[in-house]
């Protein structure tokens, strides 16, 4: 970043720290709400869960942290812009909020990237028991761990966290400009393209489900609401790159700081549906969610689970069971239940062949089996 080509703030001090602060409270509100909606479903937490929270923690740290570093920000705009004149201690306090550039820039990357992996751990009890689902969930798990390394090894350390005569005289240039636009370009391409490869995810599993075309079109619009944060990562190197001069620093985290809030937004949002109707359809023995997948169209293989299509009666009369999954009552003859609420009867005929018993009925013998 050249300070001399440094070009004028497009936000202000106070909308920048106002919008960040107020992105970061309504975010709270959803990940409060989407703890609260867990405990008093699941009596627990789940990874995905413990993700958010760590996604949200990330986002307040970035807040904290611009809350104190603001100033000197929009010190240097005023200096090299000719608002205001050099005062003593200028340098130093330029230098040490260079030097913050690579957390920001960590805590963005670490942020955004739990909101993967909530989304992920998240898909993986839908129907991670299927064997090509679970190997596809480990390629696309793999995927997101090297692309994140990729994003925090290629930030431009040299001129962040050298001395501040250094960022003056060589991060100044055009190359080192077009050198941080192509990482800006690098990193959008690597963010869009974990974040298709985690939408495929729930895309295979209700592609190869008996989830009616209707059921399906429903879930994976709430399942694509990732393709929000799609659409703000592509407009948050749109509107920052810049041919001739480095980026507007407090534009480019105005626009970081709306990516992660809206992918926290959105995790929480793709997890409601699922927490509001098995809140619903609770007994009051409650199986364990993680037990619920997807039964496939085609029969089980070896490696996945066994599916039961038929109607099930419950232990308390004749009306079946209502679905677990997680979506309103599916209009079909599928059936979804806990893998330890389904019994296999076997009735064995047991005759004796001797003379003396051929008169005799033969005996029936009924043989309860838990799968």
């Amino acid at each position: 970043m050249a300070l001399f080509l440094l070009p004028a703030a497009r936000v202000t001090r106070n909308t920048f720290l106002g919008l960040l602060w107020a992105g970061t409270t309504v975010s709270l509100c959803f990940v409060l709400f989407r703890l609260w909606v867990r405990i008093k479903t699941f009596k627990r937490f789940f990874s995905d869960d413990y993700l958010v929270i760590l996604a949200w923690s990330m986002l307040l740290g970035t807040s904290i942290l611009w809350q104190i570093e603001s100033f000197a920000l929009y010190d240097q705009y005023a200096v090299f812009r000719g608002e205001k004149a050099i005062y003593p201690g200028f340098l130093e306090k330029g230098e040490a909020f260079m030097h913050t550039i690579v957390p920001f820039g960590i805590l963005f990357y670490s942020g955004l990237w739990s909101v993967k992996l909530a989304l992920l751990f998240f898909f993986k009890r839908l129907g991670y028991e299927i064997k090509v689902h679970k190997i596809w969930w480990w390629s696309v798990m793999s995927i997101t761990v090297i692309t994140y390394i990729v994003c925090i090894a290629d930030m431009n350390y040299k001129c962040s966290l050298n001395s501040y005569e250094y960022i003056l005289t060589v991060c100044g240039t055009k190359e080192n400009a077009h050198s941080n636009n192509h990482t800006f370009y690098a990193n959008c391409a690597i963010d869009i393209f974990t974040d298709c490869c985690i939408l495929s995810v729930p895309i295979l599993i209700l592609w190869n489900s008996r989830v009616p075309t209707r059921k399906k079109i429903i879930l994976l619009g709430l399942f694509s609401l990732t393709v929000i944060v799609i659409i703000i990562s592509i407009i948050r190197v749109a509107v920052v790159s810049s041919t001739d001069t480095n980026v507007d620093t407090s534009w480019l985290y105005f626009w970081s700081n709306i990516e992660v809030t809206t992918s926290i937004i959105i995790a929480c949002l793709t997890s409601f549906r699922q927490l509001f109707v098995h809140s619903q359809t609770r007994t009051n023995q409650e199986p364990n969610p993680s037990h619920y997948v997807i039964a496939p169209a085609s029969t089980s293989r070896k490696g996945s689970l066994p599916y039961f299509t038929t109607s099930l009666k419950n232990s308390h009369g004749s009306n079946p069971r209502k679905p677990t999954w997680p979506s309103e009552r599916l209009e079909s003859q599928t059936y979804i239940v806990p893998l330890d609420s389904v019994h296999i009867k076997h009735n064995v005929d047991v005759s004796n062949t001797s003379k003396r018993s051929l008169d005799r009925a033969p005996s029936h013998h009924t043989f309860c089996e838990s799968v």
